[in-house]
């Protein structure tokens, strides 16, 4: 997603190089002088780019983890995520009870 929204940015702020880039590759006279992606698309990427990355660092939730895992579901993958489900949420679960109930004994005993 990231590589996607990036290649989106790099067309619209560098068009004479895609351009080049483009006529180079199929032999069209694309003009060099032109933007031909409105001002609007990168701008809304950025949003997009920046909403995903608060999600990530504040809310723990990665987008990019549920389209791989939809994708696992679906029978187009077949490797699940090694950092996403080598996640043992019973320890973690268990973990969180134990110091929950050290915290406990601690304020009753004082």
């Amino acid at each position: 997603m990231g590589a996607s929204f990036i290649a989106i940015c790099l067309v619209y702020f560098n068009p004479d190089v895609f351009a080049n880039w483009m006529n180079g590759l199929i032999g069209s006279d694309i003009p060099t002088t032109y933007n031909y992606m409105p001002g609007w698309i990168p701008l809304f990427f950025v949003w997009v780019c920046l909403a995903l990355i608060w999600m990530e660092a504040v809310l723990g939730f990665c987008l990019g983890c549920k389209i791989h895992a939809m994708l696992v579901w679906m029978g187009i993958l077949k490797e699940e995520c090694k950092e996403c489900n080598n996640i043992d949420w019973d320890e973690i679960a268990r973990k969180h009870q134990q110091k929950l109930a050290k915290q406990s004994l601690e304020q009753s005993s004082s």
